[in-house]
């Protein structure tokens, strides 16, 4: 997938404070660099557009508390919520980091995103 400057930017932003916010919780919060590096990569961003996009991650830091994010998130219509846990769920399933969980993870995503299992 290939997003354009013309391109919104929402769906990597909601996909890495999913994730941002699943790291945390696990205690994994430092790794999250990591992964949103691999998750810009996935989506081909230029350096202009993943310094915007790391600029807006940084506002949503669970370690202030995620409710806010989880609220934000859980507005959004469902299918745009069924969309981030697809892409989450793609994404997860090659990364070295999140593969071998990617059972708990999609339990904890859907949870997030306050979705059922059969959704």
């Amino acid at each position: 997938m290939r997003l354009t400057a013309e391109q919104d930017l929402t769906m990597p932003v909601e996909m890495l404070l999913v994730l941002m916010i699943v790291l945390h919780e696990g205690g994994r919060g430092e790794q999250f660099a990591l992964l949103a590096e691999r998750a810009y990569d996935r989506f081909g961003l230029d350096p202009a557009e993943r310094e915007m996009l790391a600029r807006e991650l940084d506002a949503y830091r669970p370690a202030k508390g995620s409710a806010g994010i989880i609220g934000a998130l859980r507005a959004l219509g469902e299918a745009e919520r069924k969309s981030i846990v697809s892409e989450i769920l793609d994404f997860t399933a090659s990364d070295p980091l999140l593969s071998p969980h990617q059972r708990r993870l999609r339990i904890r995503v859907l949870d997030i995103l306050a979705l059922d299992e059969t959704d």
